[in-house]
């Protein structure tokens, strides 16, 4: 087990789940535009990144905030069903800055309260909070409350990770007798879950949320050839829906060439089946795990 393995968690531990969304609305990563104030009145603008996750068994959440220039630290946020609060530890090694709160919700808002080194009381505050955005607010002062001095102001806005595309958006083929392959490619690819979304006289379409394999009528075909390498894959579920693939395949006319099993020289874990379709493309099922 690595460091990252051992630390991160795939979400809240369930002893606790229902108090941990105090914090666990914030998991994943954000960019913030951030004000400074100085003592003197002057400020400064900046640009940088939080960014958000489960630690310790879902027990507690990590972030770790980067305004170059400013500070590169990390928090660790833990729930204490005692106190029913959050025991927030800072640390930043750029400026040496150490601090430590106690977390609660007040009304809409999280509040943060604690001191400094220097003994100066602190507060640090989540408000005008969304799904998707909050702005964070962290004061301090030093005539314990009376007046509160503004230090950061920093508004944050959820990152939208892009879609990722396979490399291959899809593969068409062409067949002869688009009747008889529509046959078989329904019956051998529904143990898998995938569908023929699109269809016309000439032309389907199967896949998932989107089409990856096209299948058009054509008057000349690819030629059938064993040693010419060309060969399909699709991702399976479980073993089983490889196991059905199969099974289903040989029932519509496919011809065996691979039962279903592990391929240890694939890789660990690698279950497959092999098959010829009825116009002579290699296919087979997969799946990992």
């Amino acid at each position: 087990m690595s460091f990252i393995q051992a630390i991160q968690s795939a979400g809240p531990a369930k002893d606790r789940a229902e108090k941990m969304g105090l914090y666990g609305w914030l998991i994943g990563d954000w960019t913030m535009d951030a004000t400074m104030y100085a003592d003197d009145g002057s400020t400064h603008a900046a640009h940088g990144t939080i960014h958000f996750g489960w630690v310790l068994e879902g027990r507690a959440i990590q972030d770790v905030w980067v305004l170059p220039g400013f500070f590169h630290g990390t928090t660790l946020r833990v729930y204490d069903p005692g106190l029913d609060a959050w025991h927030i530890l800072w640390c930043d090694p750029v400026k040496q800055h150490f601090t430590r709160q106690i977390g609660r919700a007040q009304g809409k808002d999280i509040v943060q309260e604690g001191r400094n080194d220097a003994g100066e009381a602190t507060r640090w505050r989540f408000v005008d909070i969304t799904s998707d955005s909050f702005c964070w607010i962290g004061e301090r002062s030093v005539d314990d409350g009376a007046t509160w001095h503004r230090q950061a102001r920093f508004l944050a806005r959820r990152q939208i990770a892009p879609t990722v595309k396979p490399m291959l958006d899809h593969v068409s083929i062409g067949v002869r007798d688009i009747g008889n392959t529509k046959r078989f490619y329904d019956a051998a690819l529904r143990p898998l879950g995938y569908t023929c979304t699109s269809e016309s006289a000439g032309s389907l379409g199967y896949g998932g949320a989107e089409v990856s394999l096209w299948i058009s009528a054509v008057d000349r075909p690819v030629p059938p050839d064993a040693k010419s390498g060309l060969h399909f894959c699709f991702a399976a579920p479980t073993r089983e829906s490889v196991d059905a693939f199969h099974e289903a395949a040989l029932g519509m006319g496919g011809k065996d060439n691979g039962r279903p099993g592990p391929r240890p020289d694939y890789g660990p874990g690698y279950y497959a089946a092999f098959l010829i379709d009825p116009d002579g493309y290699r296919i087979e099922a997969h799946h990992d795990g």
